[in-house]
């Protein structure tokens, strides 16, 4: 679900409640982020963001260049009537946790 509530926040462009599930060590701007994406995928993630399937998992216990352990999970998404294949990266260390990266094919 969790990744799930970020994209429903993402869809809904509350990207203030975005953020709450973002590591803390993200410090990038999440709306420029996705602004961007959109501009270079020519799509629009307000038509809607669906999993579809979960297609890869990787997890790393202990990842020295995060100080912690890390996940990613790649997926096929729809975005609208496209599909997308986004791999997004979750890191729990001493500084807490949360998406770590996002990657949009």
């Amino acid at each position: 679900a969790f990744i799930g509530e970020f994209f429903d926040a993402i869809e809904a462009e509350d990207y203030e409640k975005a953020e709450t599930y973002l590591h803390p060590d993200l410090t990038d701007d999440i709306r420029k982020f996705f602004t961007e994406v959109e501009d270079a995928m020519n799509i629009d993630f307000r038509s809607g963001i669906v999993i579809e399937r979960y297609k890869g998992f990787r997890y790393s216990y202990y990842n020295s260049e995060i100080d912690g352990s890390a996940y990613y999970l790649t997926m096929d998404t729809k975005v609208g009537e496209q599909s997308v294949t986004m791999t997004v990266g979750i890191v729990q260390n001493d500084k807490g946790y949360g998406i770590y990266n996002i990657n949009i094919e």
